[in-house]
C-alpha cells in the first residue's frame, strides 16, 4: 500500500508580475522604438494605459484562487502583501490609480488615455499593436493569463499579439517586445527588496537617475528599516507615477510530503520546501 500524503501549502517568495519595455536593455544595442520608448508624457499615459488595463483582480479569480483561495492581489513591487511596510507602501506610492474603481472604469480611463494620441483606436476596434512575451505554449496558466489580458487591454484601444514563445526567457532583452509578465523570485532577504535592479536584470531598458541613486545607496552601505521603508517608497512612488511595472500575485506553494515525514516547514525563500533538510525524520 502507497504511504499516506499530507499536502502542506503556503506562498512563495515568488510573484507574477507585468513590466513594459522603455529602452535598450542592459548588457545590449537592441534599440527598443516601440509605444512605449522613452519618458515623454505620451509614453507615460499609454503605459499608464496599458497597466490600468491589465486585469489583475480577473486573473487571481478565475487563475489564481482555484488553487490558492486565500490569493491577495499585490500592490508592491517592494514587499509582499505579509510584510510590515506593505499597508504603509501602498497607501503612500501612487498604486491607487491603479486599483481605484471596477475593471470596467479603469478600462474607460485607459481608452481616453490612448484616444489622446490614436483618436482612431476603440474598443471595438483597437488599433495600438503592442506584442507580449511570457512564456511557451506548454504553459497553460501563462496562455490563460495573456488570454485574459488581451480581452481587457482590447477595451483600452490596444490590439495586443500574445503568441506564446518557447524558450521565452532568451527574449527578455529582445525589442520586438513592447512588455512582458513574468515571475521575480526572491532567495533571500535583502535591503534592496523584491523588485529587480536596473542593472543586469533590468530587461525593460527603464532608467531613472534618482532610481539609481537610491539603488546605489541600498546595495552600498547598511540602513536603519525606517531608512529602507523610506527609499522603497521613494523608488516605487516613481514606478508607479512612470509606469512601468505592475505586480500581480503572490504564487501559492503546494508541497506533498509523506504523513509520516516529521519536521518539514516549508519556507517561502528558495530553496522552500528543503532548506531544512536536517530536522526532517520519520515517525515509527
Amino acid at each position: 500500500m502507497a504511504p499516506a500524503v499530507k499536502i502542506i501549502g503556503g506562498d512563495q517568495a515568488v510573484y507574477e508580475h507585468v513590466d513594459i519595455r522603455t529602452g535598450t536593455a542592459f548588457g545590449t544595442t537592441d534599440t527598443y522604438n516601440g509605444v512605449f520608448a522613452g519618458n515623454s508624457q505620451k509614453a507615460i499615459d499609454l503605459r499608464t494605459a496599458v497597466l490600468l488595463a491589465w486585469p489583475r483582480e480577473e486573473i487571481i479569480e478565475k487563475i489564481v484562487k482555484p488553487i490558492n483561495p486565500s490569493a491577495q492581489l499585490m500592490n508592491s513591487l517592494m514587499y509582499f502583501n505579509s510584510e510590515p511596510g506593505y499597508k504603509d507602501i501602498i497607501t503612500k506610492s501612487g498604486v491607487s490609480k491603479f486599483t481605484e474603481g471596477t475593471q470596467a472604469s479603469r478600462n474607460a480611463k485607459a481608452l481616453a488615455l490612448v484616444q489622446k494620441y490614436f483618436p482612431e483606436s476603440t474598443a471595438a476596434k483597437p488599433t495600438v499593436k503592442i506584442k507580449l512575451l511570457f512564456g511557451a505554449p506548454s504553459n497553460t496558466r501563462r496562455v490563460s493569463e495573456a488570454a485574459l489580458a488581451k480581452a481587457s487591454v482590447a477595451q483600452a484601444g490596444f490590439d495586443m499579439d500574445v503568441t506564446p514563445t518557447s524558450g521565452w526567457s532568451s527574449f527578455t532583452k529582445d525589442a520586438k517586445y513592447d512588455l512582458a509578465f513574468f515571475a521575480w523570485v526572491k532567495s533571500a532577504i535583502l535591503q534592496r527588496g523584491n523588485v529587480g535592479t536596473y542593472q543586469e536584470q533590468n530587461y525593460q531598458g527603464y532608467s531613472n537617475p534618482e532610481i539609481e541613486k537610491i539603488y546605489t545607496e541600498l546595495n552600498g552601505k547598511l540602513l536603519t528599516q525606517a531608512e529602507i521603508a523610506d527609499r522603497f517608497l521613494k523608488v516605487e512612488t516613481i514606478l508607479m507615477k512612470e509606469a512601468v511595472s505592475l505586480p500581480i500575485f503572490q504564487h501559492p506553494a503546494v508541497n506533498g510530503v509523506s504523513s509520516k515525514l516529521m519536521g518539514v516547514a516549508p519556507s517561502p525563500l528558495s530553496p522552500n520546501l528543503v532548506w531544512n533538510l536536517w530536522d526532517w525524520y520519520f515517525k515509527a
